[in-house]
């Protein structure tokens, strides 16, 4: 089993609290999804994830991905080279 590091936002880390507490029986369903502001639907979503995939299912799907739209770094050093020189002042 690979472990990896998970970053949480603050929100992301309120909605883990929470969901918690859900879990552990301290709260309802209802508070709950009253204390994140989404539907009673949305929280026995959210916690069927984090119980399947744990907190990594809070974050994002695209959290440490590189963006599709990323240019190649040959490509970005051309741009950047020209940019400081050739077309310097424009």
């Amino acid at each position: 089993m690979t472990q990896e590091t998970i970053t949480l936002t603050p929100r992301q880390q309120q909605r883990a609290q929470v969901l918690t507490r859900f879990q552990h029986g301290a709260l309802d369903a209802e508070a709950a999804a009253q204390l994140l502001g989404v539907s009673i639907r949305h929280v026995h979503r959210l916690r069927a994830a984090v119980q399947k995939r744990g907190l990594a299912a809070l974050a994002h799907g695209n959290c440490g991905r590189e963006s599709e739209k990323r240019l190649a770094a040959t490509q970005r050093t051309r741009i950047l080279t020209l940019a400081r020189t050739t077309y310097a002042g424009w």
